[in-house]
């Protein structure tokens, strides 16, 4: 006899007798009959073959003193029952009794009929089940058919190569979710190791180096080469060999041939053997055109070895002065770097030498800033040093210690964003243009830098921006405005030459104007020109200063700065100078001459004797008077000697308008 028994829980819960239909149980009135009644039913009890068997298995018989039979049916009681216990003889009941109170299902299956009805649920059952399996299989199918392998790999290549990701960044479950949402059949091509990713990189590297390979065979012009040198932030140093040529449709082209390594040394000869394995390994030997680089000496050095090598492993020549291009970006970045932070002239030629020198792995900027460093008073603030900007901008030295001010505290950082609502930024030496940026944004936000100032003016001191230091910062914003947007247009994918020569003539006009533009500003006059320089070189020689020197130059600029440009003989700028009172004014080039005969002409027209009086007695003051008394009484004696010739007469002049509230006017006195 087949069974099926299905079970929805296995609840031990009792359940009483009410829940099973009265007509057909026995157990309602089972305990209500007497003792004797009940024995003498045990005699009578029918024993049929139990033909539920499937039901009955979830039953009993009779236990102690329950009662055993009822109307001559033997009584089956509830196994899951207890207290009270639920007993019946009709099977209908007790399946009944079992789905109800213990969620059990019970069919019995006795007749052919059944069986053949089994069978029928039983096949469509399993055509359900193959045509689910069938359609899930075609949906899986489709899902994993709209799957371009291929370009899946390249692409979580590329991600991980531009986005600078770490090549284990395909094991993260978050990343695997993220696919698996998209389409769940993309489980079966995700990747368990970085390993498959750096794999992936070699291959595309490979298949790409093929294809540039050929365009290079078949370029109609030249294949130039741009490189530089580039530090990660994982302190490795690489030098990056781009080629730029024409291909077969006269299109303009470039690619990237080579980015290795430069272990322990960035000497020009430590470059040129990566360059000449790039031109084995391209073919390029015969259609090399001109390099482009920074105005490095090592770049010079790289070109005259691979000079060298050419020759000697193709029999070439090559001319490494002619085909050895500047990079107009970094040139105008370097006269910015001179414009802001080049004391004289000599200092500037001091740093191109330094930065020439390739034992030093040192950039124009950095030995400029070096040799600002070195006249610097460092002064704590509890969290930063503050620069001296008794050489350069001084202006400009406020600036970039409040921006470090700013960046070095997480506390003043949300104070300034509360105030601005926008970060201000910061200098940075190795990047072009920053400072033209720190100085634009301070000046769009001078509004919340005053206020910001104003709070913490006990820690900044002497960084705070005056309205005369503002009018500096604006004036050197303005001057470097055609220089960002020259460096900006240098940059871009369609720049030429023409264009390099247009920008640059633009920028020398710049030069130019600014000269005329602010001919009274020696600020800017020292940072244009630049050439004016004083010093007590004869130090070098051992000559003795016998001319006066060390007597007039104390008394001019006081015993310590007399000291110690006598003692060094360091060369002093025009700006110095004039900062600490050995120059009274700065002129452009070529104009000294002219401005003197100008100061010349407007002495002529003031009294002469009054002064010539009053400049005898400052001499006598500093040079000859015995006290001060005694400088006070030498001026007195000489200067009555001039009112009767000279003083009644200018005050006439004065009492009828001439010359009141400063105006020089000449021609009355």
């Amino acid at each position: 006899m087949d069974v099926s028994v299905s079970s929805l829980a296995q609840s031990s819960a009792t359940s009483s007798s009410s829940s099973v239909l009265p007509s057909d149980s026995a157990s309602q009135f089972a305990s209500t009959l007497s003792e004797p009644e009940a024995s003498s039913t045990e005699h009578t009890v029918k024993r049929r073959k139990l033909r539920a068997i499937a039901t009955w298995d979830h039953f009993r018989g009779a236990q102690g003193d329950e009662p055993r039979a009822i109307s001559g049916n033997l009584l089956h009681y509830c196994k899951r029952c207890r207290n009270p216990s639920w007993s019946t003889h009709i099977s209908s009941n007790a399946r009944y009794h079992l789905k109800k109170a213990h969620h059990i299902f019970v069919r019995e299956d006795s007749s052919s009929q059944n069986k053949r009805q089994l069978a029928i649920e039983n096949a469509f059952a399993r055509t359900t089940a193959r045509q689910l399996q069938q359609v899930r299989e075609h949906e899986r199918n489709t899902l994993r058919s709209v799957i371009n392998v291929d370009a899946f790999r390249e692409a979580q290549m590329l991600l991980s190569a531009h986005r600078h990701l770490p090549l284990n960044f395909v094991t993260w479950p978050e990343y695997q979710a993220l696919l698996t949402a998209v389409n769940p059949a993309v489980q079966e091509f995700l990747t368990d190791s970085g390993n498959t990713v750096a794999a992936d990189l070699d291959r595309a590297y490979d298949a790409h180096q093929q294809s540039v390979k050929k365009w290079l065979e078949h370029a109609r012009s030249l294949v130039h080469i741009a490189m530089d040198v580039w530090s990660s932030p994982q302190r490795k140093a690489y030098v990056a060999v781009h080629a730029q040529w024409v291909d077969e449709a006269y299109k303009p082209r470039k690619a990237l041939l080579g980015l290795p390594n430069l272990r322990r040394s960035h000497a020009g000869a430590a470059m040129t053997p990566h360059l000449m394995e790039i031109i084995r390994k391209y073919h390029l030997a015969p259609r090399i055109g001109y390099f482009t680089g920074d105005n490095d000496a090592k770049n010079d050095t790289c070109l005259r070895q691979l000079a060298v090598g050419l020759s000697q492993e193709y029999g070439l020549t090559f001319d490494p002065v002619s085909s050895r291009t500047r990079c107009a970006g970094h040139i105008i970045n370097l006269s910015l770097q001179a414009f802001l932070f080049a004391t004289s002239e000599d200092a500037l030629q001091a740093a191109i030498e330094q930065a020439q020198d390739e034992a030093n792995d040192v950039t124009v900027s950095d030995a400029l800033h070096d040799r600002i460093q070195s006249n610097t008073c460092q002064k704590s603030h509890g969290r930063r040093n503050k620069r001296n900007d008794t050489a350069g901008w001084r202006s400009i030295g406020p600036m970039d210690n409040i921006a470090v001010f700013i960046r070095n505290s997480t506390v003043r950082n949300d104070a300034w964003d509360d105030i601005a609502g926008k970060a201000l930024g910061i200098d940075n030496i190795t990047r072009w243009n920053s400072w033209f940026k720190l100085l634009d944004a301070a000046i769009s936000q001078e509004g919340p830098l005053s206020i910001f100032l104003n709070q913490y003016h006990e820690e900044l001191e002497d960084d705070i921006l005056t309205h005369d230091d503002w009018q500096v910062l604006k004036m050197a914003h303005e001057f470097l405005q055609p220089f960002y947007q020259a460096t900006l247009e240098q940059q871009m994918e369609w720049a030429s030459i023409d264009q390099v020569l247009e920008n640059m003539d633009i920028l020398f006009l710049q030069f130019e104007n600014a000269k005329v533009k602010y001919v009274n500003n020696a600020r800017m006059v020292n940072s244009v020109h630049m050439d004016a320089v004083f010093g007590v070189f004869c130090r070098r020689f051992g000559v003795p200063l016998i001319d006066g020197g060390t007597v007039r130059l104390q008394a001019i600029i006081g015993l310590g700065r007399a000291m110690d440009m006598i003692l060094t003989g360091r060369p002093v700028s025009a700006q110095e100078a004039l900062q600490f009172g050995l120059a009274n004014r700065v002129v452009p080039k070529g104009q000294a001459l002219a401005e003197a005969t100008k100061i010349a002409k407007q002495l002529l027209t003031f009294p002469q004797e009054c002064m010539n009086v009053d400049r005898a007695n400052c001499y006598y003051s500093v040079y000859n008077a015995t006290s001060f008394q005694d400088a006070l009484r030498n001026e007195f004696e000489n200067g009555v000697k001039v009112i009767t010739t000279e003083s009644v007469k200018g005050a006439a002049n004065f009492s009828s308008g001439a010359g009141r509230h400063g105006v020089f006017e000449t021609a009355k006195f």
